[in-house]
This record gives C-alpha cells, sequence and structure tokens, in this order.
C-alpha cells in the first residue's frame, strides 16, 4: 500500500509534458505600389509582409486581400478577393508576399481612391499556431494621390 501512495505521489509530482512549439503567423504591414493608365485608372499590387513570432516553423501558407469588388473566394476564415501562396517561414523570419489588387484581380480603380485593405495570413487555417487571433491587417490605403 505505501509502495503504490509513493508510486502515485511520484506520478502527481512529475512535470506534465511540454506542450509542442508552434508558429504563430501575424500580418504586421501592408504596402502597395500601381500603375496609373492614361484614362486615370489604376492597377495595384498589393505587398503584405508576415512574421512568423513563434517558436516553430510554419509550413507554406496562403495569404488573402480584400477590400475592393466582390470577394468571392471561400475559406474558413470568410471571403477573400485576392489570395498567393508561399513557402515554410521559419520562427522569427517575414517574408513579403505580392497579392494583386485590383485591375489585376477585377476592375481599375480611379487614381485618388482610398481602399481600406484586410489581408491575412494563412487563410485557410492549414497552419495550427499559437494564437489564431493575431492574423489579420487592416489598412487605408490611398492610391495614386
Amino acid at each position: 500500500m505505501l509502495t503504490t501512495l509513493l508510486a502515485a505521489a511520484a506520478l502527481a509530482l512529475a512535470p506534465s509534458p511540454a506542450a509542442p512549439a508552434l508558429p504563430n503567423l501575424t500580418v504586421v504591414g501592408i504596402t502597395h505600389t500601381y500603375y496609373v493608365y492614361p484614362d486615370n485608372t489604376c492597377s495595384v499590387v498589393l505587398r503584405v509582409r508576415v512574421r512568423n513570432s513563434g517558436a516553430a516553423t510554419s509550413n507554406g501558407f496562403v495569404v488573402g486581400a480584400k477590400g475592393w469588388g466582390t470577394a468571392s473566394i471561400s475559406s474558413c476564415t470568410g471571403t477573400w478577393r485576392a489570395i498567393n501562396t508561399t513557402a515554410s517561414l521559419g520562427a522569427s523570419q517575414e517574408r513579403t508576399i505580392t497579392v494583386y489588387g485590383p485591375g489585376y484581380v477585377g476592375p481599375r480603380i480611379l487614381r485618388g481612391s482610398a481602399l481600406t485593405v484586410t489581408a491575412r495570413a494563412d487563410t485557410h487555417c492549414a497552419i495550427v499556431e499559437s494564437s489564431e487571433s493575431d492574423n489579420a491587417l487592416t489598412r487605408t490605403i490611398h492610391v495614386g494621390s
């Protein structure tokens, strides 16, 4: 009986196995470039900066953007207007992913337009992360002004 109690006490005091290290993908910036056509309309390219602030490398993932036209690419995080795929991202690393915006996906927009763009890392929920609540960022961009 005493041996059983001692064994049970030893198990209760043993440290719990550590949780596995996970990546944490976060959009940390949205910038853009644009081309102005003779009719004063623009095509826009978005540059989405993603950081893996987690403790493990992520596998490849999809970055989505929306904020112009009708979002029609369905995913577990809602609908998106445009997406692009990137390779794995190591812990503490950052990468800029190009996502084609208005004029490439959908019609061109007028020069001087303001767009409220949302970009999200891992739009298809393929990566298990330490935090799922910080994957998106929304910014207003001014095109051609």
